[in-house]
């Protein structure tokens, strides 16, 4: 789904929560993103379309269609994997190499195209691949709409592209890109935190207090082997954003995010999931 944050590790849980409880003991809390929600309260709207939403069974196509189909679905959380064509525009695409081979470009490698070179292509021979210019477009024409996106770290660019920045949650992948997004003016940036050699440990922990971090992302496999700390967590104001890495199987199945909204995360990207929680590939 992502810059794949996916990492192998083990978490020593006991020692975790003890950190926790060490810094609860302080009375450190997050400060509250405008998107948190509380275990009492999940948000209303907890679903975020994976790559604009699945669309006849097809991922990752950060297509007009299937960001319409999930509009239409009464989604209101909309991820698109945003990058540069070779003339510096704003496009959506998971990455360029996925992008050639989804439009019969495979030849290309990860060949970036111009902006024009890339409107004229067809994901799977019959999806529309998106810009700038429509993301403006449906981003205005649907005040409720959020905008979820990742991949690039130029924020200027995406602060002068779009007028709508407390509707954009960004995700970055370092502290270093936490604090220039904040600099750049990304008013919700979210930390993956499944990076480098991933541990809940003191000093991690110390250090998302420290930066002032929020809200974080993080994949199934994270999430499994953290679930108690993460409401812990949570109750301190801590915002949780749950992807699909490396099995897509909590995020598309009704009952485990029914169990887990609003209490261990607060959002889930999914594939298949509308706001009726029926779940069809």
């Amino acid at each position: 789904m992502k810059k794949t944050c996916h990492i192998s590790f083990l978490i020593l849980l006991v020692f975790a929560a003890g950190v926790f409880v060490t810094y609860a003991q302080k009375r450190v809390s997050f400060k509250i993103s405008a998107y948190h929600c509380s275990e009492n309260s999940p948000a209303e709207d907890f679903l975020i379309a994976h790559a604009g939403g699945a669309i006849d069974e097809k991922l990752y196509s950060n297509s007009k269609e299937a960001i319409e189909k999930s509009i239409s679905k009464g989604v209101k959380f909309i991820e698109i994997d945003l990058q540069e064509s070779s003339d510096g525009f704003l496009v959506g695409a998971h990455d360029w190499k996925k992008f050639n081979e989804q439009t019969g470009y495979g030849g290309l490698g990860d060949q970036v195209p111009t902006l024009s070179e890339f409107k004229k292509r067809k994901i799977y021979g019959r999806y529309t691949p998106i810009d700038e210019d429509f993301i403006r477009k449906i981003m205005n024409e649907h005040q409720n709409l959020v905008l979820v996106t990742d991949k690039i770290n130029n924020f200027d660019k995406i602060v002068k592209a779009f007028d709508f920045q407390n509707r954009i949650i960004v995700e970055v992948f370092s502290f270093e890109d936490y604090r220039a997004a904040k600099k750049y003016g990304i008013k919700n940036p979210a930390l993956c935190v499944e990076q480098g050699s991933f541990v809940f440990a003191e000093s991690y922990i110390k250090q998302i207090f420290k930066e002032g971090v929020n809200m974080v992302t993080l994949g199934e496999d994270t999430y499994l082997a953290n679930k108690e700390l993460l409401l812990k967590l949570r109750r301190k104001g801590l915002t949780v954003l749950l992807y699909g890495s490396p099995f897509h199987q909590i995020v598309n199945n009704a009952k485990e995010i029914k169990e887990g909204a609003g209490k261990f995360f607060d959002f889930v990207y999914t594939d298949f999931c509308a706001p009726d929680m029926v779940c069809k590939p």
